[in-house]
Parts: C-alpha cells; sequence; structure tokens
C-alpha cells in the first residue's frame, strides 16, 4: 500500500526537505523512498524528488497517491557524472529546495539508505556526510550521496566557489565532485561541520561503524559481514 499526505504525517512545505535526484528507472526508488520517509520524524520533512523524460512515467506511478511531493522533471533522459555534479551545485535545484521551504535538505540517492531514525539530530551542522578513509584533514566529513546541507551554507559555498547558475566550476575545483568541492568549502570557510567521529556515526561508506544513521554504497568498501551487521539495523517500512 502506497503513503498518501495524512497517512505519513508529511507537509507540503517544511525547513527540512528530503531530496532525491533519480534519473533512471531504479528497481530500488520506492524502497528508498519508503523506507525514508518511515524513518523521519513525522510533520517536519517535505519531499522533493528530480527525475528526467526517461523515468517521468515511472516515477509519477510511484507517487500517484503522494499529495506532498514536489516533483520535478528535467528536460533530459540522464546526466553524465558532470553534468550530475554540476546539477548538485546548480541554483535550480537550490531555488526548488528554497521553494519547498527548505532551510535544510537530507540528499539520498538510490545506492544509499536511511538505515534508522535520528537524524535529525544532525540537523545543527552546516554539512555531514561519511568520512572519506582517503582524507584525514578538515575536508574528510562530506560525502554527498547519504549528506545533510543547510541552504545558507551552499549559497555561500557556492559563491566561494565562483560557480555559475548551471553549478559549472573552474579548476581548482573538481567538477566531476560536488561533494568534495563543498567539504573543501566548509573547511575554507569554517563551516559548522562534525568532527570525523561524528560523521561516521552519522553514515558509513569506507569507514565501518556498528550503528549509523545511514549509509552510501558500503558494498562496494566494506566486508560482507560488516554489510550484514548493518543490515541488522535496518527499519524497513513495513
Amino acid at each position: 500500500m502506497l503513503w498518501d499526505g495524512a497517512s505519513t504525517g508529511l507537509p507540503r512545505h517544511s525547513e527540512r526537505v528530503l531530496v532525491v535526484i533519480e534519473m533512471r528507472e531504479h528497481e530500488d526508488l520506492e524502497v528508498v523512498l519508503r523506507s525514508s520517509i518511515h524513518l523521519l520524524e513525522p510533520r517536519t520533512w517535505a519531499l522533493l524528488l528530480v527525475c528526467g523524460e526517461r523515468n517521468k512515467t515511472f516515477v509519477e506511478q510511484i507517487v500517484r497517491r503522494w499529495s506532498f511531493v514536489h516533483l520535478h522533471c528535467l528536460p533530459i533522459s540522464n546526466f553524465s557524472r558532470e553534468g550530475y555534479a554540476n546539477f548538485r551545485r546548480s541554483q535550480e535545484l537550490l531555488s526548488w529546495i528554497e521553494g519547498a521551504g527548505g532551510k535544510l535538505a537530507l540528499f539520498l540517492e538510490c545506492d544509499s539508505l536511511l538505515l534508522r531514525s535520528g537524524v535529525e539530530s544532525y540537523c545543527s551542522y552546516d554539512l555531514v556526510g561519511a568520512p572519506w578513509s582517503w582524507a584525514e584533514d578538515a575536508t574528510c566529513v562530506g560525502n554527498g550521496g547519504f549528506s545533510i546541507r543547510r541552504c545558507e551554507f551552499l549559497r555561500a559555498a557556492l559563491d566561494y566557489m565562483q560557480a555559475t547558475c548551471a553549478g559549472e566550476v573552474a579548476s581548482p575545483w573538481p567538477s566531476r565532485n560536488e561533494d568534495i568541492c563543498f567539504a573543501r568549502a566548509a573547511a575554507d570557510l569554517a563551516a559548522h561541520i562534525p568532527s570525523r567521529e561524528v560523521a561516521q556515526e552519522f553514515s558509513v561508506e569506507t569507514i565501518y561503524h556498528p550503528a549509523p544513521i545511514g549509509c552510501h554504497k558500503p558494498w562496494q568498501y566494506l566486508l560482507p559481514s560488516d554489510m550484514l551487521r548493518l543490515l541488522t539495523i535496518w527499519e524497513p517500512a513495513d
């Protein structure tokens, strides 16, 4: 059974916005959406969903009873890697988040999962994402696949990067890695970011933690035994 606005308690507008960008007919999209909505604090999150021309009908079918969703269809069928990074840095996406009332966004990709409740405990940060094992300085915190970012910080960071309205950036910013861009900007701007240890509690990607709030593509980096442990804490929707 699919939810409607009344049963989930999701508002049409909120200062907190769950953002999912998916251009494919991804088999996990509905599971990711349902599970995430189930674990978010009721009546405090809006939902912004971005699709493309190729999967528009597929996505509309999933959300056909969800009166609360902000659904935007881009006039393209898919992104290149750099195109996706540009869109994540774009003024268009930021304006859509703010148009839903957002002052803060939780970004979730289809290779990510909200494992348990409690994400709201991290909403005071300007930016938080899983730490990268290969980065040891302040820029290590900020994987974008499952991440929280405050809109005020995003605007300051985009201005600092001198990003175009379409999200394009020049060297030395890594144009294909929008999360590294924001992590570097956060460090340079002295944004409010968590310690490496707190970021590990928030999300797992390359570094294992026994009870994170969420994860991003951990199967690519973790041992199978660690993956099984993560799944034991998952609180899926009925």
